[in-house]
């Protein structure tokens, strides 16, 4: 009876402009209260009803049964008996039609104006909501997404892609990117070929694209197994194109996460570059190092002295080291006792 009401509500509103209040009402029936504060979006997927929350902050809780910390997506207990909203693509309707940001309170009547173009690059709106886990709405039986804390919104592949794993996993070829150039390599990434400066234009049999994701298909690559990954590299005046084989590995950090390129290393250092864990498997001069342990400086740079985020810094000089020495010094402090430490990432 639902959906046939929503299908009339929704002719009624291409006719004359429908004020969502329905809709409104059907959200506060539907959504789960996880705290105070945040309430928990049904999403049918599957033929079965997933409640889920997105946030930027990590939440504890003994209802959740899994979360991604990469993007900030919590799937939440519950055995609350409804079926849940549908999730629908942005198609180019999407963007013609009015939409509706719906919560408890209100209903904010706005326009999608842009997609989502990577894991944390959210879809936009014409206005912004203000808060998470609101969802933006055409038809009250379904959804385009669901709100961050910053007014955009996380959309249907990103979710399903959620719902879809047992665990969180994000394919790695060892290379940080910036649109299709690769900005930073992964010094410990295995058998990495790739230079900073190197154009991605094929990954497997998948040319890319200008509407092509780039972040989404390295992601989505299968773990341990090879990829072709075609590049264009700069050589003197000329560009050249070149092939390399990779075996796909998994992101440790990145996206929510901290990202310094230690983390796959079981190593995590904190913005003083005081080393806060490690474990027992640490080699090629890592395991020399111990909780506690303080870097001062990598091939005598301190990540202090430079500008803009601290954990980039960290990777480029991490990068820079191994690209010129074929090793990384280190100096590392060990309450007040200063010594030098050549780590060999390969």
């Amino acid at each position: 009876m639902h959906r046939v009401l929503c299908y009339f509500l929704f002719f009624v509103y291409l006719a004359q402009g429908y004020d969502f209040s329905y809709c409104q009402k059907r959200y506060e029936e539907i959504t789960l209260k996880f705290n105070k504060n945040i309430y928990a979006v049904p999403i049918f997927y599957k033929n079965k009803t997933y409640f889920i929350i997105h946030s930027f902050a990590p939440l504890r809780d003994k209802k959740i049964i899994k979360h991604d910390p990469f993007i900030g997506l919590y799937l939440i207990e519950s055995d609350k008996n409804i079926r849940g909203y549908l999730l629908r693509n942005i198609d180019q309707t999407a963007f013609e039609i009015e939409v509706s940001v719906l919560n408890h309170q209100e209903k904010i009547p706005t326009k999608i104006i842009r997609k989502q173009n990577g894991l944390l690059d959210f879809a936009k709106l014409r206005d912004k909501s203000m808060g998470a886990n609101q969802v933006v709405s055409n038809i009250c039986y379904q959804i385009y997404g669901i709100t961050t804390e910053n007014g955009d919104f996380v959309t249907k592949p990103y979710i399903e892609r959620f719902l879809s794993q047992d665990k969180p996993y994000y394919g790695d070829i060892g290379v940080r990117i910036q649109g299709r150039e690769i900005i930073q390599i992964d010094p410990f990434f295995p058998n990495n070929p790739f230079l900073p400066g190197d154009r991605i234009i094929k990954i497997g049999k998948q040319a890319l694209l200008k509407n092509v994701n780039l972040e989404w298909s390295i992601v989505n690559l299968i773990f341990d197994k090879p990829v072709e990954i075609l590049v264009e590299r700069k050589k003197g005046q000329k560009n050249i194109t070149k092939s390399f084989v990779v075996n796909v590995g998994q992101r440790y950090g990145g996206f929510l996460l901290q990202d310094s390129f230690f983390e796959s290393q079981g190593i995590k250092i904190n913005k003083n570059l005081k080393i806060i864990r490690a474990n027992d498997n640490l080699k090629n001069g890592l395991e020399k190092l111990n909780v506690g342990d303080k870097i001062v400086w990598i091939d005598k740079i301190s990540p202090f002295d430079l500008e803009g985020d601290f954990f980039y810094n960290v990777r480029e000089l991490l990068m820079r080291a191994f690209l010129k020495h074929g090793f990384i010094e280190l100096l590392v402090d060990r309450n007040g006792f200063q010594f030098y430490l050549k780590v060999y990432p390969r």
